[in-house]
């Protein structure tokens, strides 16, 4: 019995000094987390701007770039707005009159007014665009203006059910005038290539047949010209269009 009890005491001191090691020893530490190497495109933006860095694979750095210029561009926006809201309110306010009196001299003298009015805000509009089409590479403004081209294409001409081999087409005429269009800086001239391809879509890809279904009673009344290229683009990137 008395070396029974002393083997056990034996292992209780060792057990004891074990446990007691254990405790001097630090606790393995857990590995520590690897950072994202990576991106989602778009994250963290919305709209168009969400589309333009998916189109173009914008980095990360871009990505971050593209956030900041566009809350500034929203802010001019909508700071313009603001100072510019009564004068505007009260210009089509009496230009509406006018009409209404048939008086052809104050149409043409307040819609000249609002007409500078929408020159000034489409100028500031245009600074802030250009910002952003500077943050991006030559080959990614080249991409961006092909979607753009394809998508404001495709938009024009829905009714039309191109065939597959239709719509390839319309993508080379794409491609080809993306280049042009990048190649002049005034908005407005870039604007007349971005109609002169949908012309060209429409005089080269669609048949007679598709073209005269397009022709609807209400396109006929406006002449039959297709919608500015700046209608095309979603939201504009105050709804975030580039």
């Amino acid at each position: 019995m008395r070396a029974l009890m002393a083997h056990m005491g034996v292992l209780l001191i060792v057990s004891s000094w074990g446990y007691a090691q254990a405790a001097k020893e630090p606790a393995p530490k857990a590995p520590a987390s690897q950072p994202a190497t990576t991106t989602a495109p778009g994250q963290g933006l919305q709209g168009e701007y969400r589309i333009l860095a998916s189109v173009v694979h914008l980095t990360a750095s871009q990505q971050v770039m593209l956030g900041d210029l566009a809350r500034q561009r929203a802010k001019a926006m909508e700071d313009w707005d603001k100072a510019h809201a009564d004068e505007t309110t009260r210009l089509r306010l009496s230009l509406r009159q006018a009409r209404v009196a048939k008086d052809e001299q104050a149409q043409q003298r307040l819609g000249e007014a609002l007409g500078v009015l929408e020159s000034q805000r489409e100028a500031l509009r245009q600074q802030h665009e250009a910002k952003i089409e500077q943050l991006m590479t030559a080959d990614q403004r080249l991409a961006w203006e092909q979607f753009r081209l394809r998508r404001m294409a495709m938009r024009r001409f829905q009714r039309a059910r191109l065939s597959e081999e239709q719509v390839q087409r319309l993508e080379q005429i794409c491609s080809q005038m993306a280049g042009q269009v990048l190649a002049v800086e005034s908005w407005e001239a870039r604007q007349q290539l971005r109609n002169r391809c949908l012309e060209s879509i429409a005089q080269q890809v669609l048949t007679l047949d598709q073209r005269q279904a397009l022709e609807s009673p209400i396109q006929r009344h406006r002449g039959s010209r297709p919608a500015p290229a700046g209608v095309e683009a979603v939201p504009g990137p105050g709804q975030n269009e580039p």
